[in-house]
């Protein structure tokens, strides 16, 4: 009893002394699936993560050089520091699959939260069971002041882009630029669906599918009426009509990969919704934030995407 009163003494302090400290907030947590034995899938975040059971995540599979969508996951039981995922949408987990969620779909997160979290989940749960187990207790004491330290160093240190990433406990196998930049192109996905909304009608399937986890939205469906001029609200920021250029983009650039295609779509549909003054310095700034960033040093790709739009748009006017 004597080690329990230290511990949730410890607890107790900590979360006094952060609750007037600026709360710890992220971007996105990205964790990995680190084992499917015997059909049940493993991430390396727990709730010392300040996420329970329910919270989705996007799965993310890698495809030649890139990371793509291939479904969605649930969690389905916590732990301090990995959790049991359920597959919900899409594939199967496989191990080294990446999982993506915008840290906006977990509301206020506080580090008091986290020891308030702990102390209901990890010591008073098991009260009326066993008794307290001290050595369980010392162990994830530990491994949650270790997620704290380093909630504070994420939150202090962003990313070159801005982006603050909380990661899973084995983040030294998957911490790359390669998966900063599927959460970057991720981020752009969340300006888009406050600038050009509409762009996302040029979205593919597999990326409409995980939207909402890795931006926390969800596009509205626009019904259609007998009467079209009652179907659009002009003063609705949704009701700018924009054509899906995904096939036309696949037909025009079938030798690129598939993901870069997918890319090309979504940027050029928000060029459309958006009108910018200089469409190829907007181009090459947002290929600049997606997971092919040596796109955006390439202006013979630029040229190419500018005039595709060109003659898409000319296309469209006749």
């Amino acid at each position: 009893m004597r080690a329990f009163s230290v511990v949730l003494l410890l607890f107790t302090s900590v979360a006094v002394a952060q609750e007037s400290r600026k709360t710890t907030q992220a971007d996105f947590l990205v964790g990995q699936v680190t084992s499917t034995l015997g059909g049940r899938y493993i991430i390396d975040l727990g709730y010392a993560n300040s996420f329970t059971e329910k919270q989705r995540f996007a799965l993310f599979r890698s495809e030649r050089l890139a990371w793509v969508p291939v479904g969605v996951v649930e969690v389905s039981k916590t732990g301090s520091t990995s959790s049991q995922v359920r597959p919900v949408k899409g594939a199967d987990p496989r191990r080294g699959d990446l999982i993506v969620s915008a840290y906006s779909t977990l509301g206020h997160i506080s580090n008091f939260y986290r020891d308030d979290n702990y102390i209901r989940q990890r010591i008073l749960a098991k009260r009326g069971r066993n008794g307290y187990d001290t050595g369980i207790i010392r162990t994830d004491a530990r491994q949650l002041a270790s997620q704290k330290r380093n909630s504070l160093k994420w939150f202090k240190k962003a990313d070159a882009s801005g982006i603050r990433i909380i990661y899973g406990t084995s983040s030294a196998a998957y911490k790359s630029n390669r998966v900063r930049n599927l959460v970057s192109q991720c981020e752009m996905l969340s300006k888009f669906q406050k600038e050009t909304p509409a762009a996302f009608n040029s979205l593919s399937e597999r990326w409409t599918n995980v939207l909402p986890e890795i931006t926390g939205y969800t596009p509205p469906k626009i019904e259609a009426t007998e009467d079209e001029s009652e179907s659009i609200d002009e003063d609705d920021e949704f009701a700018v009509q924009v054509p899906n250029l995904l096939p036309a983009v696949s037909q025009t650039y079938e030798d690129e990969p598939r993901a870069v295609r997918e890319l090309y779509a979504v940027i050029l549909g928000s060029v459309v919704a958006r009108s910018p003054p200089n469409p190829p310095a907007y181009i090459r700034l947002r290929l600049e934030q997606s997971q092919f960033p040596y796109l955006a040093n390439e202006p013979d790709t630029i040229a190419r995407l500018d005039g595709f739009l060109a003659t898409f748009t000319d296309a469209l006017d006749q």
